[in-house]
Parts: C-alpha cells; sequence; structure tokens
C-alpha cells in the first residue's frame, strides 16, 4: 500500500454528510481542497435544521456539489453511494465534516483501497492533546469498530506496520463502489449508530479491510453532527439502533457480541 508519489492519479469521489459545523466543515474541506490527490467531486449532503448552516452564504470549493437534505447520516451516506454509481466512479471516501486530513491522508487510503483483495481502508484520527490509546507490533489481534473502549483508529500507532487488516473500520474510510452494491450499501433500518461498522463488516465478507497507519487526519472536538438534539430521544433510537445491528449480523451468520472475532483476519501485515 505503499505511495510511490509518482503513481497515476486515481479518479475518486468523497461524500460527506454536514450539520451544524460551520468552523469544522471549513476547516475540513480545506484540508481537502489541498491534499496531494484531492477527489474529484465531494457530495455535501446538506443534513441542517431550519435556523443551523446556511451552506449557500459559504465559500466552498467549485468540486463540491451540494446534495439536499437525506434525513438521517445513514440516508446521507446511501446517497452519496447512489451519486458515487451514477457517475461511474470506483472509489468513494466516507468522510465525517469533523475530521481534517493530513496532506496525504486521502491519496493514501485510495491507493490502498484500489489494491487486489481490498474492500475499504480507514485511516488512523487523532484528537489534539487527547490521543486515547496506543498501540504495538506486539498487540495482538488488532481490531477497530464500534463498542472497542479504544478504537484502533482512534488511537496513537507505534508499530512498524503500515496496514494492518482488521474487522471492521469506523467513522472515515475510503470503499469500493462496486462492492458496496454488492452487499446492497448500507442499511437504512440504522439511524445514528453502529451503521459504518455493519456496513463494513458485510464488505468484510467479500472484500480485506485495512488500517492506513500513514493515513492521519484530526479529529475537531465541535458541536453540532448527526447526534445533536434531545439526548433522551438520542438514547432510545441507539437502544434501537443496537437490536437492529444484532440482528443483521445473526442473519449473515456473525455472532453480534463476538463479530470481532469472526470478522477479518486481524493480522497487522501490509
Amino acid at each position: 500500500m505503499r505511495n510511490t508519489g509518482s503513481a497515476p492519479k486515481i479518479r475518486y469521489a468523497l461524500g460527506m454528510p454536514t450539520r451544524g459545523r460551520t468552523e469544522a466543515l471549513l476547516q475540513t474541506l480545506e484540508a481537502i481542497s489541498q491534499q496531494t490527490m484531492s477527489p474529484e467531486r465531494i457530495f455535501l449532503v446538506d443534513n441542517n435544521e431550519d435556523g443551523e448552516v446556511d451552506l449557500s452564504t459559504l465559500d466552498i470549493p467549485s468540486s463540491v456539489v451540494i446534495l439536499p437534505k437525506a434525513g438521517s447520516q445513514i440516508l446521507a451516506d446511501q446517497k452519496c453511494l447512489e451519486y458515487a454509481t451514477r457517475l461511474k466512479y470506483k472509489y468513494l471516501v466516507k468522510w465525517d465534516d469533523d475530521l481534517v486530513p493530513d496532506k496525504s491522508c486521502l491519496e493514501r487510503l485510495v491507493r490502498g483501497v484500489s489494491s487486489n483483495s481490498v474492500a475499504a481502508t480507514g485511516g488512523m484520527y487523532y484528537q489534539e492533546e487527547q490521543t486515547k490509546r496506543s498501540w504495538k507490533d506486539d498487540q495482538g489481534l488488532l481490531c477497530s469498530g464500534d463498542g472497542l473502549a479504544g478504537h484502533l483508529q482512534f488511537s496513537l500507532w507505534k508499530g512498524k506496520h503500515e496496514a494492518l487488516r482488521v474487522p471492521a473500520l469506523y467513522s472515515s474510510f475510503a470503499y469500493r463502489v462496486e462492492l458496496a452494491n454488492v452487499i446492497g450499501g448500507f442499511n437504512k433500518d440504522l439511524e445514528i449508530h453502529r451503521h459504518d461498522t455493519e456496513f463494513t463488516i458485510r464488505l468484510s465478507h467479500i472484500g480485506a479491510l485495512f488500517v492506513v497507519t500513514n493515513a492521519v487526519a484530526k479529529h475537531l472536538v465541535s458541536s453540532g453532527g448527526v447526534r445533536s438534539g434531545d439526548k433522551v430521544e438520542r438514547k432510545e433510537i441507539m437502544k434501537k439502533d443496537c437490536l437492529v445491528f444484532e440482528n443483521k449480523m445473526r442473519d449473515i451468520g456473525v455472532d453480534p457480541f463476538n463479530w470481532r472475532d469472526q470478522c477479518g483476519q486481524g493480522a497487522n501485515n501490509g
């Protein structure tokens, strides 16, 4: 998964739902526009409620296509997949609006997912002065995904390997459009929780998942986002989403409470 520096550019798009995060969104878009290999198009799904951010007033790059409100992050991600499919992109990056990529981050992810047998690649995402955990080569089974006390992707990597095989990916990642359509896209029965993990677990049945350890981005601490709103209502939605996740895992023959041992290989090779 190395970038030779002289390899031809790869055509890809990026999909990003946004809600209530003007400052974070502008920082993220600015960083994306300065990538060593920027996306040809950015599908920006406007999930703002009335009285939140008016995207038409913002100075955003010409590569951005603003898509109308999708109703939830999951539906927004599915809408981006549908647009990427229609425009014949082979690779789509699912990205959060408060995640600022280092200059080569997206190129490393896209070149990684373009390798044979790879279905999706995620990076290493950190919060300034708040890195959650350090992982080393002797860690054993290296996992990533919703539900872990310390996400591998939200960590400081101290090992030697550039690519780590994982059973699922979390938050933001690059994936193959064709394979995403083979598995039926994102699960629309989920609303705000575990949809990224559930999607990549299904992907792992037909292709490998990797964390690219030198694809780095800074996670901004910001308000807004898909989980803003009434806390009690959000808690009930997340409980429902957990049940949907458990049922889907059983449907595909995966123990919903031990899926890390059944998906992918967990090997730290690359």
